[in-house]
This record gives structure tokens, C-alpha cells and sequence, in this order.
């Protein structure tokens, strides 16, 4: 896959596999937070919202973030 500043629901897909993996392992109370963390686009994007339980975050808001 080629470097992009645009990101796309099927980048979540691998995330959401190890996600569900790591959920039928888990014991339960441990909750997961899926982050797709990227470079800032270059247009300002309307929502987080990348694919069902992922968003997507510029790497800046990320760090802002821990």
C-alpha cells in the first residue's frame, strides 16, 4: 500500500480483526479503543468516524489526546 494522507474505511479492516480476536481472548471489563492515526489531511475532515468501532485521528490530535 502506497503512503496517503487520505484514509479509507478498508485500512481499518486489519484492525478489526485483531480487535475481534483480542475480544473473544479477553477477559471480561477490558474494553478496547480502535485508532486508525495518520497524517493531517490536507482538507479539513467532517467525522472521526472511519468504519464501525474505528476513527480516524491526525497524528497531532492523537498526541493531543494521551
Amino acid at each position: 500500500m502506497n503512503a496517503t494522507r487520505t484514509v479509507k474505511p478498508e485500512m481499518a479492516v486489519p484492525m478489526q480483526r485483531l480487535a475481534a480476536a483480542l475480544r473473544a481472548a479477553r477477559r471480561k471489563g477490558v474494553s478496547l479503543s480502535l485508532s486508525l492515526v495518520h497524517q493531517s489531511p490536507s482538507t479539513p475532515v467532517p467525522t472521526p468516524a472511519l468504519a464501525p468501532g474505528v476513527r480516524a485521528l491526525a497524528w497531532r490530535d492523537f498526541v493531543a489526546e494521551l
